[in-house]
C-alpha cells in the first residue's frame, strides 16, 4: 500500500490497485505471496494530488481541468539490501471537463484519478522492471 502524503482520501487505494493490476498483466515479475518470499519491494507515497483549472467559459467559470498526481517510489533488493531503482518524481496527468451537475463533474474527476492511475502504473511497471 502507498502511503498518501495528500489530503485527498482514499487515493492511495486507486493507486496502489492499479500498480499492482500492471504488475501482474506485465508478466515480468509476480507478486510474493507474504513478505518472506519476496526478492523485491516497491515502495512510495503520493506527494501531490491537485486539480488546475485548464480553460474557462466567458463568465469565467471553469469548463475543465487537469488532475496532477505525483508519486515517490522504490524498488528495492530485499536479498541484497540494496536500491535498484528509485524515483523521487513521478507525475501523471488527466484532463476532464466540468459537467453541468457537481456530482457529475465528480464522476468525471474519479474516472480521470482511475485513469491517471491506470497510465502512471504501467509507465512504473515499464521503467523499474525493465531488466527483470
Amino acid at each position: 500500500m502507498l502511503e498518501n502524503k495528500t489530503a485527498e482520501p482514499g487515493i492511495e487505494d486507486f493507486i496502489t490497485q492499479a500498480l499492482t493490476q500492471a504488475v501482474v498483466q506485465s508478466a515480468r515479475v509476480r507478486i510474493a505471496r507474504n513478505a518472506e518470499e519476496a526478492d523485491a519491494t516497491l515502495s512510495g507515497s503520493i506527494v501531490e494530488y491537485r486539480l488546475a483549472a485548464l480553460s474557462f467559459d466567458q463568465s469565467a467559470n471553469v469548463t475543465s481541468y487537469r488532475l496532477i498526481i505525483g508519486l515517490a517510489l522504490t524498488l528495492k533488493d530485499l536479498k541484497q539490501n540494496k536500491v535498484l531503482w528509485k524515483q523521487d518524481r513521478i507525475d501523471e496527468r488527466a484532463d476532464f471537463l466540468v459537467a453541468g451537475q457537481v456530482s457529475r463533474t465528480l464522476a468525471r474527476e474519479n474516472q480521470a484519478v482511475q485513469k491517471a492511475a491506470v497510465d502512471v502504473a504501467r509507465a512504473i511497471v515499464s521503467f523499474a522492471f525493465e531488466g527483470f
